[in-house]
């Protein structure tokens, strides 16, 4: 398990929206606990076999995946590439 700490920032100026932000990352979505890789390679190890067998080869090789978690992985990449 990796532990990332992000800076959170204040904004004194009133003409400002946001009174508090936090430092944001590239390579992974705002509250997301897998990174962009991470789900990049849970996806692409799912084509290639069922969703259980994907889910045990990932939680003994790679990171703990549930079964209904790639499933749901699955259905957000077929929505983002119907888009």
């Amino acid at each position: 398990m990796i532990t990332l700490t992000n800076r959170k920032m204040f904004c004194d100026n009133p003409l400002c929206d946001r009174t508090t932000f936090a430092e944001s990352f590239s390579f992974i979505d705002n509250k997301a606990k897998k990174t962009k890789r991470l789900l990049e390679v849970i996806i692409e190890i799912s084509l290639t076999q069922s969703s259980v067998s994907a889910a045990t080869y990932l939680t003994q090789h790679i990171a703990n995946v549930k079964k209904s978690s790639i499933c749901n992985y699955q259905k957000k990449k077929k929505r983002t590439n119907n888009k």
